[in-house]
C-alpha cells in the first residue's frame, strides 16, 4: 500500500513554512567536492562526462554539492532551488566561491514551473521526490528533460536500510507528543546527538539532521526503492550504476544488446533482493542472502514505513489502530531478523526494537545504548540511468 500525500511537494512546504534549509554541509568545501567526485565516479559521471555538457540540478539545497560539477567546466549549469532560504544560501555560496568554476544560473523555481526549451546532458535530483503520485509525475518530467545519451542521477531508499532510523522516528514522535512544540528540537537533538556523534563521515549539523529526518513530515513519503525506479524507466533508460553497488552481470559482451528491457528489469530486481539484507547496517560485512527471506523482510519493513506515516497523521481511535499495527509489524520484523542475521546481531537489533514498543520511552537508556547508537543502515542509495 503506497502512502498518498497532499498534491504538492511536502519538503518544500515544510522548509518554506519554517524558513529553513536543513541541508547545509559542514566542514571544508574541499572535503565535500572530494567525496562528490568519488561518488560521481562510481555512478559514471566522471570529469570528462561533465566538461562541455549542459547540466541541470533540481532542488540543489544550499548548493555545496553542486560545486564539484561547477568546477569541472560544464558548458552550462542550471540550479533550481524552490526554497527561498536554500536559494539565498546558494547565491551566497557562489558569490564568495574562490575556485575556478562555471557560473551557474540559479533559478528560484519549482520543477513544476520550469519550462526550458532544451534538454540536458546530465540531470541530477537528490533527496527531493518521494513516493506520492504527485512526485512520481514530477519525476516523469525530469526524464523528459534528458536528451538521448544523457545521464540522470537520483536517490532511492532501501526499506531495510532505513529501519534503524525509522525506529528513531517512531521514538521521536512518541517523545514529541509529550513536549511543548518549542522544546521538541532541543530534546530530540540532545538525544540523537549521542548516536550521531558515533557516526563517522557526518556532514550535517545534528540539529539539521533531526529536523529533516525526525520532524519533517516529508520523510515518511520518501520510500522510493531501486526497483521502483527500474520499473518506471526501463522502457526508455538503461540502469547504469548504483551506489552501493549490488549487481553483477556475466553476459558475453557481444550479447549486451540482446537483453530485453523487462528481462533487464527482472535481473536488476533479483540482484537487489539478493543483497537487500546487507543494507540494514552500514557496518555489516556483506554476505549472501536468500531471496525468499529477503523479499519478505523488505516487504515487512516497507509496510512498517507506511504504517508509521498513517499513525503520525491519525488521531484518536484511528491512531491507536495504527499503533497496534506498528507493534505487530515490529514483532514480525524481530522474528525475521532472527532468521537472517547472526545471533549477536539479531539480539542487538531486537533490543533496539524493544525500546520502541516499551510502554514508557526511556530517553536515557536509548541515548546511552551503544548498539543502537552505532546502528545506521545504508538508507540513501544513488542510481544513475542512461537515456537510450
Amino acid at each position: 500500500m503506497r502512502q498518498e500525500l497532499e498534491p504538492e511537494n511536502i519538503h518544500l512546504r515544510f522548509y518554506s513554512d519554517n524558513n529553513i534549509a536543513p541541508t547545509g554541509q559542514i566542514g571544508p568545501l574541499a572535503s565535500v567536492t572530494k567525496y562528490r567526485e568519488a561518488l560521481y565516479n562510481q555512478l559514471g559521471l566522471h570529469k570528462m562526462a561533465i566538461k562541455g555538457c549542459d547540466i541541470l540540478e533540481v532542488a540543489c539545497g544550499t548548493g555545496e554539492n553542486s560545486v564539484y560539477v561547477a568546477s569541472n567546466s560544464p558548458a552550462s549549469l542550471t540550479l533550481l532551488e524552490p526554497n527561498p532560504m536554500g536559494f539565498r544560501l546558494t547565491h551566497e555560496l557562489y558569490g564568495g566561491l574562490k575556485i575556478a568554476h562555471t557560473a551557474p544560473h540559479i533559478i528560484p523555481s519549482r520543477i513544476e514551473d520550469f519550462h526550458p526549451t532544451r534538454q540536458y546532458d546530465v540531470v541530477i535530483c537528490e533527496n527531493w521526490l518521494g513516493a506520492s503520485t504527485y512526485d512520481r509525475k514530477i519525476f516523469q518530467k525530469l526524464l523528459a528533460l534528458c536528451k538521448s545519451g544523457s545521464i540522470l542521477i537520483t536517490t532511492v531508499i532501501s526499506p531495510t536500510g532505513i529501519l534503524s532510523n525509522l525506529l528513531r522516528r517512531i521514538l521521536s514522535t512518541r517523545i514529541a507528543s509529550k513536549l511543548p512544540d518549542d522544546e521538541v528540537l532541543e530534546v530530540l537533538t540532545a538525544l540523537w546527538s549521542q548516536h550521531l556523534n558515533l557516526l563517522s563521515g557526518m556532514t550535517r549539523r545534528n540539529s539539521d539532521w533531526v529536523i529533516d529526518n525526525m520532524i519533517n513530515p516529508a520523510y515518511l513519503g520518501i520510500s522510493v526503492t531501486p526497483t521502483d525506479i527500474a520499473a518506471e524507466v526501463i522502457n526508455e533508460f538503461d540502469i547504469h550504476s548504483t551506489y552501493p553497488k549490488f549487481t553483477q552481470d556475466f553476459r558475453w559482451f557481444k550479447t549486451l544488446t540482446d537483453l530485453k528491457p523487462k528481462t533487464a528489469e527482472m535481473h536488476f530486481r533479483n540482484q537487489y533482493i539478493c543483497n537487500s539484507h546487507n543494507f540494514i547496517d552500514a557496518k555489516l560485512t556483506p554476505f549472501s542472502g536468500q531471496i525468499a527471506l529477503n523479499e519478505k523482510f523488505e516487504s515487512t519493513c516497507r509496510t512498517l514505513f507506511y504504517a508509521v506515516g498513517f499513525w503520525e497523521k491519525s488521531v484518536g481511535l484511528e491512531r491507536e489502530k495504527y499503533w497496534l499495527k506498528i507493534a505487530k509489524l515490529l514483532k514480525k520484523i524481530g522474528s525475521q531478523i532472527q532468521q537472517i542475521y547472526e545471533p549477536e546481531e539479531s539480539t542487538a537489533m531486537g533490543r533496539c526494537i524493544s525500546y520502541v514498543v516499551d510502554e514508557h520511552v526511556n530517553i536515557e537508556a536509548i541515548g546511552s545504548c551503544e548498539k543502537f547508537g552505532r546502528w545506521f543502515g545504508r538508507e540513501t542509495m544513488y542510481m544513475s540511468i542512461l537515456r537510450r
